[in-house]
Parts: structure tokens; C-alpha cells; sequence
């Protein structure tokens, strides 16, 4: 299934105009959507999820299967530190299908809202600006994980070439 990936504003409108009529699956979207990054990104645990939509962890298991398997989400599992648990990493989606009855005003709204509210670098900066904040948040190595596989890829090379220029080795 095509698929495109989303900032977080633009999926949670999505996801409550454009998604199934279910009611306990939007509210497990919305759970994971709270703790969303602008960019789409959201790593919370099933059980917290399942604490804040107010259900099972395996009911929460359904609805990130029936959300991955009909676009609505990329699930990546990562294994930290050497730990034998795995770890989750939800990116928002919307699938091609939902695209094409959106509105301009959807992409647009949100657009704005992060403009607003000071979220959106500058456009000539804003590849490096990503980057920076990865590492600051998860240096160089949680930076590459999640940006690897991000809808706009960044290569191992960039990311120590910003790492570097901000004395992080």
C-alpha cells in the first residue's frame, strides 16, 4: 500500500477526518499522536498507550497492526544498548488513497500552525537544523537511526560531518 509519510499536525487531523470509523482505534492513534515530534515521530511504549487510549495492550497491538497494514503508520523496531527488548518507533502516515480526498487546506493549515508557533527552520537551513536536533537529542548514533530511515533519508556522512562541526565526535 502507497503511503506518504506526515508531520504529526497533519496525521492527527487526518487520522480523526479521513480515518476508519472506529472509535477505539482513533483513540490509540490519538495516544501515540500526544507524543508525537513534529516531524511525525513517536516512540512510546504499548503500554502507555494502551494507559492513555484506556484499553489492553493487546488491543492497542490490533490497532497498530490494522493502522500499519492499511498505511496509516511505519513501525520500526529497534533494539537498544544491547538489551534483549525490543523498542518501538511509530512514524505518522497517510495513505495515497486519503491523500487524494484532502483538501490543500489540510497540508496548508498545518503548514501555518507550525509556522506559528516557531517549529519550522529556516528553509535554507532546515536539512542541517534537523540534524542538530537529532544529535542533541539522541547523539550521533540515535541521530543516524532515526534519520536513516526517516521520509527524508540522511546518510551516516552528514550526520557526523554536523556532529563534528558542533564538537561532538
Amino acid at each position: 500500500m502507497r503511503r506518504r509519510a506526515v508531520k504529526a499536525w497533519t496525521w492527527r487531523r487526518a487520522v480523526l477526518d479521513y480515518g476508519p470509523a472506529n472509535a477505539g482505534w482513533k483513540l490509540s492513534m490519538l495516544a501515540i499522536a500526544r507524543y508525537m515530534n513534529d516531524d511525525g515521530e513517536a516512540w512510546p511504549s504499548q503500554a502507555l498507550i494502551a494507559r492513555k487510549a484506556s484499553t489492553t495492550v493487546r488491543t492497542v497491538r490490533r490497532h497498530i497492526l490494522a493502522a500499519k497494514q492499511n498505511g496509516w503508520l511505519h513501525v520500526e523496531e529497534q533494539h537498544r544498548g544491547g538489551r534483549a527488548w525490543k523498542h518501538h518507533v511509530y512514524r505518522a502516515c497517510v495513505p495515497e488513497s486519503v491523500l487524494d480526498k484532502m483538501t490543500d487546506k489540510d497540508a496548508d493549515l498545518a503548514d501555518m500552525v507550525a509556522e506559528q508557533a516557531g517549529d519550522v527552520p529556516d528553509d535554507d537551513d532546515d536539512h542541517g537544523a534537523r540534524i542538530r536536533e537529532y544529535i542533541e537529542r539522541f547523539g550521533a548514533a540515535g541521530a543516524y537511526e532515526r534519520l536513516a530511515v526517516s521520509a527524508e533519508p540522511v546518510s551516516r556522512a552528514e550526520i557526523t560531518a554536523v556532529a563534528a562541526e558542533m564538537g561532538m565526535h
